[in-house]
């Protein structure tokens, strides 16, 4: 078990926490109250928040050193958020490593590009990978350099958060869903739609080729995994961004599952998909799930206006457990549109390895 503390020196600590802790309800985060500390369960470990006479007492729990990261990112940014009127200095004690960098972090160099339509495959070799080989954790969170500059990879300074970086030099952080992992070989797959005025991860594939780098940290799990695991009717929908992570639930499915998966636009074919999944190219998601029988785990990933008129579908079928995600939003490109969005419950601030 690796652990962390810090004295977080404030004037009002007890408002500060209270508010803390209504944020984190809304965000579904686990939550527990000792008294007047607070306990927070999070997927990579556990944070607690002691109010005292002059400031807040956290502690940082994790299992690993990379959940340890995160966590201590975790409760100082959120932290330096709910500070409205203060700046306090946080110095934490125990195992956090400054100056080096992430223990999940992975450079990556570019050793295939395929063109395919609006889409560019990235064949990208590197090394320790099998921490992203599990489906369930579909997405990675990439680094994506500006053209032309030496990258300059995120490391962790003295509060928790990553060290300042000349924004000239900086790499854009986006999240992305890892097609396919060979840890073995040490080879991932990632497809990159293009999106005309795309963001970041669309600029990169644009002009990356081979030899070129980009960062990898993460991974990142799928909230709906645990319910797919185990469900035995299965929807899975999605428009041509949702391909990827589409492509990796599938090998997550019981293979007594049954259902449909629902695809909107083209991109790269699905592979592997299992005997009692069946396959439907439709011209829009919502008529095709109002069409379709209802019940079972439904995942859907799209356009975040569509996302939204899908959510909003679901409040007249109690009876289907839904899981929708906005992968981008109209005018910016697929993934970018805020990547720090319907990240696993506790991890929706911004993506670490930028500091805000």
């Amino acid at each position: 078990m690796f652990t962390a503390a810090a004295h977080v020196p404030l004037s009002e600590p007890r408002p500060l926490v209270e508010a803390l802790a209504g944020h984190l309800r809304e965000q579904d985060v686990t939550l527990e109250r000792q008294g007047e500390a607070l306990r927070a369960r999070l997927p990579m470990g556990e944070a607690f928040f002691r109010p005292t006479v002059d400031g807040v007492e956290v502690e940082a729990r994790a299992s690993d050193r990379p959940g340890m990261e995160e966590m201590v990112d975790f409760i100082a940014s959120h932290l330096l958020e709910f500070c409205v009127t203060e700046h306090p200095v946080i110095r934490w004690t125990g195992a956090v490593e400054t100056g080096t960098l992430y223990a999940d972090f992975r450079e990556m160099t570019v050793a295939e590009v395929e063109r395919m339509g609006d889409w560019r495959r990235f064949t990208l070799s590197g090394s320790d990978l099998a921490r992203f080989a599990d489906p369930g954790s579909p997405y990675g969170r990439f680094h994506f350099p500006p053209e032309g500059m030496t990258p300059r990879w995120p490391k962790a300074g003295p509060d928790g958060l990553p060290l300042p970086v000349d924004p000239a030099w900086r790499p854009a952080v986006r999240r992305h869903a890892i097609r396919a992992v060979d840890p073995e070989a040490g080879r991932i797959v990632m497809d990159i739609l293009l999106h005309e005025g795309g963001g970041a991860g669309a600029e990169w594939a644009r002009w990356a080729r081979k030899g070129d780098r980009c960062g990898l940290s993460g991974p990142e799990t799928e909230p709906a995994v645990p319910a797919l695991r185990e469900a035995q009717d299965v929807i899975l929908a999605g428009d041509a961004a949702a391909r990827p992570v589409i492509q990796r639930l599938l090998e997550i499915l019981r293979p007594e599952a049954r259902g449909v998966v629902l695809l909107e636009g083209e991109g790269p074919p699905l592979e592997k998909v299992p005997a009692g999944m069946a396959l439907r190219q439709v011209p829009a998601l919502l008529p095709a799930l109002r069409e379709g029988g209802v019940g079972g785990v439904l995942w859907a990933g799209a356009e975040a206006g569509v996302a939204q008129d899908i959510r909003l579908w679901l409040t007249e079928h109690p009876e289907v457990a839904g899981n929708v995600r906005d992968l981008w939003r109209r005018g910016m490109s697929a993934g970018n549109a805020n990547p720090a969005r319907d990240f696993p419950a506790g991890a929706k601030w911004r993506p670490r390895g930028q500091r805000a």
